[in-house]
């Protein structure tokens, strides 16, 4: 059971996302798998400049705090933007063995982010995995995301920042 994103922050969305996966892993005997990318994909494509809410060492500590079977982070490099969607389902197929892929609301992957939901869900029914778009979890009817995190540092109000993340925002290092 697969889920895969850049979980930057490993905020409170992405922690309902996660224990998703968790229990219909536990549900079907199988492995409950996070596939995450460093550097984001929208700094390699030059969308973004470089603004993370977790390093990639404690995004691995987050993500594995929360009890998944395998955390994976793969390097998000040029080569990897021209992958195409069906081409990267067809690795986590072959090499994970994937029968279920949990995504985001918003999710999309491969070249062009043609692996949407739909284009996910048909690609699912041929090669025999289930596909779950999971809706987007709010606060006081802000959706808790990434983005919405980082404007509430930018603005200096780190209680909301807090309250999206579901716990203090930190950061290590010199």
């Amino acid at each position: 059971v697969v889920t895969i994103g850049s979980f930057d922050g490993v905020h409170r969305g992405h922690q309902a996302l996660i224990t998703k996966v968790r229990e219909a892993a536990l549900n079907t005997n199988r492995a409950a798998v996070v596939m995450t990318f460093f550097p984001h994909p929208s700094v390699v494509l030059g969308r973004a400049e470089p603004f993370y809410l977790t390093s990639p060492e404690d995004q691995v500590v987050q993500i594995n705090q929360t009890g998944v079977d395998l955390m994976l982070q793969l390097p998000f490099t040029v080569e990897t933007v021209q992958t195409r969607a069906a081409d990267f389902v067809e690795q986590l197929t072959t090499h994970l063995r994937m029968r279920e892929l949990w995504i985001g609301h918003d999710f999309a992957l491969g070249y062009k982010r043609e692996g949407n939901a739909e284009f996910l869900t048909r690609l699912g029914e041929a090669r025999g995995f289930s596909v779950h778009a999971v809706d987007p979890i709010t606060n006081d009817g802000e959706v808790i995301s990434s983005s919405n995190i980082r404007a509430a540092l930018r603005d200096g109000d780190v209680a909301h920042a807090a309250r999206l993340l579901g716990r203090p925002f930190r950061f290590s290092g010199r």
